[in-house]
């Protein structure tokens, strides 16, 4: 159940903000470490990216996300691991957005704009196979 939360200051009293936050995290590290864990996940998986969350194309988007997993990112990340970090250059701003919803919150709709660098290593993971089953005729 969600507890309704009051606070004596605004959403944009800056300080007052980072305070309260500051202070929850300090007291709540386990809760904090996993909800920074789960902004994560959000790039990926639980949310339907919106607009497309409250229409009628939803289960497209639903279906898309989970062939974007098997087809795009999954290929992607296994590539990247064997390639020894070689295409370092298409991570590295995979990596900033990873950090930076680490600490703030994740959804989808800030994942979409890097999906074009995952979807190069993903083709280049396919290329692999491609490659290799010449060489072996």
């Amino acid at each position: 159940m969600v507890e309704k939360a009051y606070f004596p200051f605004g959403p944009y009293e800056s300080r007052k903000v980072l305070g309260t936050a500051w202070d929850w995290i300090n007291h709540h590290p386990v809760d904090a470490l996993a909800l920074s864990i789960a902004h994560v996940g959000d790039l990926f998986v639980g949310t339907i990216p919106w607009p497309t969350s409250h229409t009628s194309q939803r289960p497209w988007m639903a279906a898309f996300q989970n062939l974007y997993l098997i087809f795009i990112l999954i290929p992607a990340i296994y590539y990247f691991i064997r390639s020894k970090a070689t295409d370092l250059l298409l991570v590295l701003p995979m990596l900033g957005l990873l950090a930076t919803v680490f600490i703030t919150i994740g959804e989808p709709r800030y994942r979409i704009p890097f999906d074009g660098l995952l979807i190069i290593l993903a083709a280049r993971f396919s290329m692999h196979f491609v490659e290799n089953d010449h060489v072996d005729k």
